[in-house]
């Protein structure tokens, strides 16, 4: 299986400006018929980008659209968790969990980082 990144979607969907346009549609025009996929984080981070760009309706489109598609398999991690609903609440929760143990950041409390992935949802 090919696995498409964020980077080349991006590309694709959102900077058909950029000079790796004509790259990306070819790699997407030549693979089909392969077995691809893409993660649902990279999805959501697609997704995410074109919300941010104003595009919420198009995101909320392109998104089913992935999910519908024969063409381009979702894929999803392994969840420790019974249910889904279990598990997306397992990730809200570790957004939540202050990131003191991380030496890369100096904010010592979730706030920031919590602000952050909600960002994109409003």
């Amino acid at each position: 299986m090919i696995s498409i990144d964020t980077d080349v979607l991006g590309v694709y969907h959102v900077f058909t400006r950029d000079a790796r346009y004509p790259m990306a549609e070819s790699f997407l025009e030549e693979s089909r018929g392969v077995e691809r996929g893409t993660t649902v984080f990279n999805l959501h981070e697609l997704c995410g980008i074109l919300a941010t760009m104003g595009r919420k309706s198009e995101a909320r489109t392109l998104f089913h659209e992935y999910l519908r598609s024969s063409d381009v398999e979702v894929l999803y991690p392994h969840p420790r968790c019974a249910t889904l609903a279990e598990y997306w609440g397992e990730q809200d929760e570790e957004l939540l969990v202050p990131y003191q143990s991380n030496p890369c950041t100096k904010s010592k409390n979730f706030r920031t980082h919590f602000l952050s992935a909600t960002n994109l949802t409003n």
